[in-house]
């Protein structure tokens, strides 16, 4: 809900603080859906149970929900699915630099104490 409201504060507030927003959107948005790449051994997960859908299932189902937040909103981004061309491509299985930075930046309090219950 915290990030819900700041995503509809910073995109309904014109001038600078949208065009920061979408700015920082954009250059985010290759990086976002390396963090649903198919595993190594997907098939076996989803054999055992341990994946409850495919990865590429819950790309869609995420694109579909970011795509219902930002699009009233005027914001398109054009997510594609998780690739790994090893070329120069802007999708990807692995995350770029500056995304494991922030990955690690959201992730911090959880590792902070690993023997917490969140």
């Amino acid at each position: 809900m915290h990030a819900l409201a700041w995503v509809d504060r910073l995109a309904r507030a014109g001038g600078e603080a949208r065009e920061r927003f979408v700015a920082a959107l954009e250059a985010l948005a290759p990086d976002a859906p390396s963090v649903l790449a198919a595993p190594e051994g997907e098939a076996a997960l989803l054999d055992a149970g341990v994946l409850t859908r495919s990865m590429a299932d819950a790309f869609a189902g995420w694109r579909t929900e970011v795509a219902a937040i930002l699009g009233p909103l005027g914001i398109v981004l054009p997510f594609e699915p998780p690739t790994n061309t090893g070329g120069a491509s802007r999708t990807r299985t692995e995350p770029s630099a500056e995304f494991r930075w922030l990955w690690g930046e959201f992730t911090s309090v959880r590792r902070s104490d690993p023997g917490a219950t969140w």
